[in-house]
């Protein structure tokens, strides 16, 4: 994403945020997480990851408030 649309994105709900263009989109506070493409967007940055901590972030973003 270019920094315009992550703005756009941060500002919009999330049916209308560039993150409808994720596959899965998993949001937690102003955490989101594609699922299947193994990406999380946390405020203006995007971090791809690889599958086992992808796996974990997943984890833990269904399970947000609960201890672990």
């Amino acid at each position: 994403m270019e920094s315009y649309e992550l703005e756009n994105a941060l500002s919009a709900p999330p049916a209308q945020q560039g993150l409808s263009k994720w596959q899965s989109p998993l949001i937690v506070g102003p955490a989101a997480l594609d699922i299947l493409g193994r990406r999380v967007m946390i405020e203006d940055y995007i971090v791809h990851q690889p599958a086992q901590k992808a796996a974990i972030i997943e984890i833990l973003m269904r399970h947000a408030g609960r201890v672990m």
